[in-house]
């Protein structure tokens, strides 16, 4: 008996050994698939989950850690170029700037076959500390049963606006190449840092419609010309925001009269915005622009929405970009 039991202990620790290797866990360095230019500090992530039932003691912990595996994730795929250092909350060590994330809902909610996820997220660099704000959305649960694959989907969103938002910043390196904030230096001078760049303001004036959500189309709208400004290296920096009544004008703005997305024939969704651009207190009324996209069968709905919205910050940009950066005159003869 005592020779068939060791056996089979032999036997499950090949098993395991086979499998590969174990989970990794919480104070490990993880690194995106391209490696990190030489002398870019890493990232220092920390995650701190909230307290639940004491029936699962080591919940938290798991919830900070899958949680962290996102982060690794999302911001691979949106362009981060280095390491990222996952320590215990507490633990942080310097060397680099430190991202601190306090989840604050991370599961089913509490309509049926919706999940949430809301978080805060600090970035602390060179002796700053930068609150980034809040970010939330929320997912239906396509497969009931699934709770980490909702919670995935839920997350996709705003850690892919959290990532925009620390490139934007300039303060944590591994963004700085890939995403397009290290523009090429002007003749005679040297590159303009994020704090030295001109704004370029987009003032979106949004409908009562608009506004439902998490992620509105304000949202969407901003991460959308984010990108592209990042795509296309524009020297400037994005800065969106929605329209009031006592919102004044900028000398150089992009202003969005956005409308709804409508389906005008099945199958096909249209974007429909009335846009006026101002560069240096002049206008350019380029009237209603409109963006057609149609759906894969079976595409996921975030994503499409994604892709409207960049469509429509890539069409613009054609408009806009000539009458933003001018060709340099040429020499007379």
């Amino acid at each position: 008996m005592k020779t068939r039991f060791l056996s089979l202990l032999a036997f499950a620790g090949a098993f395991v050994l086979a499998c590969g290797p174990a989970p990794v866990r919480a104070s490990d360095s993880y690194s995106t698939v391209t490696p990190a230019k030489p002398g870019t500090p890493p990232l220092v992530l920390t995650v701190n989950a909230p307290p639940l039932p004491t029936t699962k003691p080591f919940a938290s912990s798991s919830m900070a850690e899958n949680f962290a595996s996102r982060v690794f994730n999302v911001f691979k795929h949106h362009g981060y170029v280095g390491t990222i250092n996952y320590v215990d909350t507490g633990g942080a060590r310097a060397g680099g700037p430190t991202l601190a994330i306090e989840i604050i809902r991370w599961e089913p909610g509490h309509v049926d076959g919706m999940v949430e996820c809301k978080f805060r997220a600090t970035l602390v660099s060179g002796g700053q500390t930068l609150d980034l704000g809040m970010f939330d959305n929320s997912d239906f649960l396509r497969n009931p049963g699934t709770d980490q694959e909702g919670r995935n989907d839920a997350s996709a969103i705003p850690l892919r606006e959290l990532a925009a938002r620390l490139a934007q910043t300039g303060l944590v390196p591994g963004f700085s190449g890939e995403q397009g904030t290290d523009p090429a230096p002007a003749a005679g001078g040297s590159a303009a840092t994020p704090a030295e760049r001109p704004k370029l303001a987009i003032v979106v004036v949004e409908t009562l419609q608009d506004q439902r959500g998490a992620i509105t189309a304000f949202d969407r709208l901003d991460l959308a010309f984010q990108h592209v400004a990042r795509e296309r290296k524009w020297p400037v920096t994005i800065a969106a925001e929605r329209f009031a009544a006592n919102t004044p004008e900028h000398e150089t703005e992009l202003r969005i009269f956005n409308q709804p997305l409508h389906r005008d024939i099945p199958g096909e969704l249209t974007f429909r915005g009335w846009m006026v651009l101002t560069v240096k207190g002049e206008k350019h009324d380029f009237g209603i622009i409109s963006y057609r996209y149609n759906p894969r069968p079976f595409e996921d709905p975030e994503v499409i929405l994604e892709n409207i919205y960049r469509g429509v910050a890539k069409t613009v940009a054609e408009k806009i970009e000539p009458l933003l950066f001018p060709p340099p005159a040429g020499p007379r003869t």
